[in-house]
């Protein structure tokens, strides 16, 4: 409903309006006689011409103003959010989303539609704006459910246009496996939420599903490799089930598990012996039993990379330290790794060794070299060997300490294969810094080796005792990554650093000392020893690994992706001097896809992700330009998305969370048998919007050039008759 209010308002003296009549009949006593004389049909155009004009002029003095007063009845606009995931297929006899469906063609429902706006939409892992007759025929899928990112997209496309927003009507069965948790959305939200929920926290039976499986113990080949299975079950207690370890078509493992009730966890391991090194997909499957409600949670991909035999290790010591033995300890846990010690026991001397036998280890070139606190006399005699050792291909782990970085003397052949730089004579301070993951560590391949941290995207760093021990005055060389980073009383400062793609060596540099009281310390706080161990362990592992070649190297954060989760895309660009490169255009091609463009972050290093991926193995293409169209390089990739999904990890119903986020919003949350009673209860007002304009007349360019129009039209009459 609109209506229209208006009137004129008078800026200037309302003398001039009493003006118009006189001007007027003085016009027409003007014009009763002209010399020459004219017709009279000529007269009274050029005194309608004249008065015009005069009105005109007299009204641009009063200075008019038409104000416009536009009225309008605005009905409330109501956002309906169908969930249309696929745990809203579950259901005894009729389903979640069935049930949903039975209400949108409700009476009451009808009721609210008609005293309101109705915009709506459906969601699973992303939502969608739907035409309210095609809820009743959509079907369930998706391979999560992301309920922020319906809230936000929903809200924030609606507001732009909707007048009088009055809530949120939210069909859902409370699963949210994806994305931003929606409690804190909520807590932004200007509008209530009024939540209608389906199922119960008991409703889900008879399923059996596979909640996490993971590679125990490193794969090297010939030596067994032991994979840990956790299930969970409902609805078969006391059945037996199989569960198999397959790579492709070939069964590696198989054992019989009796299931327990109500979701009991339930873990066993499988073992098998890889044969050939590199890259394993391996898949682990439950047997189906009849009548589960899901099927596609009965198996899980995990990928595992496969070592080649042994690894061999020279250790070499300035001196026996606690740090020493706690390293040499961690590592010789690993029977793959075959460890030889040069342990100083002078300027020259080793225990039980002598400098002929390093040299000789040297030249054979081992896998890894590790330096432990080598004082200056060992680097000046051996420095150039090691570097000649390392620039080969020779993986070096440099651990710090008083006497490898008091007096630092940046000069030497080491010096230039480390990944920072120091002044001379630098000095090992001795106050605690906190741990935490590095700004640009969390890239890197090292560190998404599974470090065995209870909960995923925790920084297991942060949770250790604090570090004794910096290098003040550093700074990182070029295409260095700092792993890890402390924080003191002077801020920030690298502690562990992974060098660049420099001369082809790898090199990894810890800038602090004493990492065995990390260990001995998170042992008598009740925190877990494994984060400090296994990355000593997996650093040595990555340091063994063959180095990448080329300009542009891709990767993704793990090889295996549930259905649903996005892939993340990793490249790192280099120039003609393998220098970290940061204005290139980079992006990801998969196989039957569109590019994605992959935005620019530490120097060198384009990060980017895709989602909405189906099942299956993919290739992928990583392709770098410079802006003016010149081609860097590609470098391939693949990954794997798997057809157990975020969804299907787990269907049951979650009434709390609705009711929590209605609670949030000021919403009421309702069971789907007695939603009737919000039609009553929903606040759904009329509100009444009016909308103010002024047109000032007097300033309109129009109203000048009409009265320019009437004096030109009199002024060409009066000349062609010869008046004056």
């Amino acid at each position: 409903m609109e209506w229209l209010d208006f009137h004129i308002q008078l800026r200037g003296s309302w003398l001039f309006l009493l003006l118009i009549p006189a001007a007027i009949v003085f016009t027409l006593a003007v014009y009763r006689r002209t010399q020459p004389q004219a017709t009279p049909r000529l007269r009274l155009i050029l005194s309608v011409l004249r008065s015009l004009s005069v009105a005109l002029l007299l009204l641009l003095l009063i200075e008019p103003v038409l104000h416009l007063l536009l009225k309008r009845a605005v009905p409330p606009t109501i956002i309906t959010l169908l969930d249309t995931s696929a745990s809203m297929a579950v259901g005894d006899t009729v389903s979640r989303l069935q049930q949903a469906r039975r209400i949108i063609r409700s009476a009451p429902f009808e009721r609210l539609m008609s005293a309101s706006m109705m915009e709506t939409w459906t969601f699973s892992n992303q939502p969608f704006r739907a035409d309210f007759d095609t809820l009743a025929r959509i079907a369930s899928a998706g391979s999560s459910t992301d309920l922020s990112a319906a809230l936000t997209t929903a809200l924030s496309a609606t507001a732009a246009t909707a007048k009088n927003l009055s809530g949120v009507l939210l069909l859902s069965d409370g699963t949210h496996n994806y994305g931003v948790d929606p409690l804190h959305v909520a807590e932004g939200l200007q509008v209530p939420v009024y939540a209608i929920g389906f199922g119960d926290t008991e409703d889900l039976v008879n399923d059996v599903q596979i909640s996490n499986a993971k590679i125990e113990t490193p794969g090297v080949a010939g030596r067994p490799l032991s994979v840990r299975v956790e299930l969970r079950s409902w609805g078969f207690p006391g059945r037996a089930s199989a569960v198999s370890l397959w790579e492709g078509d070939k069964e590696l493992a198989t054992q019989t598990l009796e299931l327990k009730d109500a979701g009991q966890l339930q873990a066993l391991s499988l073992n098998t012996v890889p044969v050939e090194p590199g890259p394993h997909i391996y898949r682990v499957e439950t047997a189906l039993l009849e009548g589960e409600v899901s099927r596609t949670n009965n198996q899980s991909l995990i990928a595992a990379r496969v070592a080649p035999g042994r690894v061999s290790i020279v250790m070499v010591a300035g001196a026996p330290s606690p740090d020493y033995a706690f390293l040499r300890r961690s590592l010789a846990r690993d029977s793959t790794f075959a460890i030889d010690d040069f342990v100083q026991r002078g300027q020259g001397v080793f225990y039980g060794k002598d400098a002929a036998e390093f040299s000789a280890v040297l030249v054979t070139g081992p896998d890894v070299l590790v330096l432990v606190d080598v004082g200056s006399d060992l680097l000046s005699r051996f420095g150039a060997a090691i570097a000649a050792t390392v620039n080969q291909g020779t993986g070096l782990l440099f651990i710090g300490g008083p006497r490898s970085l008091n007096d630092w003397n940046p000069v030497g052949p080491l010096a230039a294969l480390l990944p920072f730089k120091a002044v001379v004579g630098s000095r090992l301070a001795t106050d605690e810094v906190a741990l935490k993951l590095g700004s640009s560590g969390a890239g890197h391949s090292l560190m998404r080796i599974d470090s065995g941290s209870s909960k995923l995207g925790e920084d297991p760093w942060s949770r250790l005792p604090p570090l004794r021990g910096h290098l003040p005055g550093l700074t990182l060389k070029p295409g260095a990554t700092e792993l890890l980073e402390g924080v003191g009383s002077n801020g920030p400062v690298p502690v562990v650093v992974s060098s660049g793609p420099v001369e082809e060596a790898k090199v990894i540099a810890a800038l602090s000392s004493e990492f065995w009281r990390l260990d001995l310390l998170s042992s008598g706080a009740g925190e877990s020893p494994q984060t400090v161990r296994r990355f000593w362990h997996n650093a040595v592992r990555w340091l063994a690994i063959e180095h990448p070649t080329g300009r542009v190297r891709a990767s993704t954060d793990r090889r295996v992706y549930m259905a649903g989760e996005p892939v993340e895309f990793l490249v790192q660009v280099y120039d003609e001097l393998m220098q970290p490169h940061s204005g290139a255009e980079v992006s990801i091609l998969i196989a039957n896809g569109n590019a994605t463009a992959l935005e620019p972050g530490a120097p060198g290093i384009y990060k980017g992700s895709r989602s909405g991926l189906q099942p299956g193995d993919y290739h992928f293409t990583a392709r770098a330009r410079l802006p003016n169209g010149e081609h860097v390089g590609e470098s391939f990739g693949q990954f794997v998305i798997q057809e157990y999904s975020l969804e299907s990890s787990d269907m049951r119903s979650n009434p709390d969370l609705l009711i929590q986020l209605a609670g949030i919003t000021g919403g009421t949350f309702y069971k789907s048998d007695s939603w009737s009673s919000l039609v009553e209860e929903l606040d759904t007002p009329t509100r009444l919007q009016q909308e103010e304009r002024s047109i000032e007349l007097w300033g309109r360019d129009w109203y000048v050039l009409l009265l320019v129009a009437l004096l030109s039209a009199e002024w060409i009459l009066r000349k062609r008759q010869g008046m004056l």
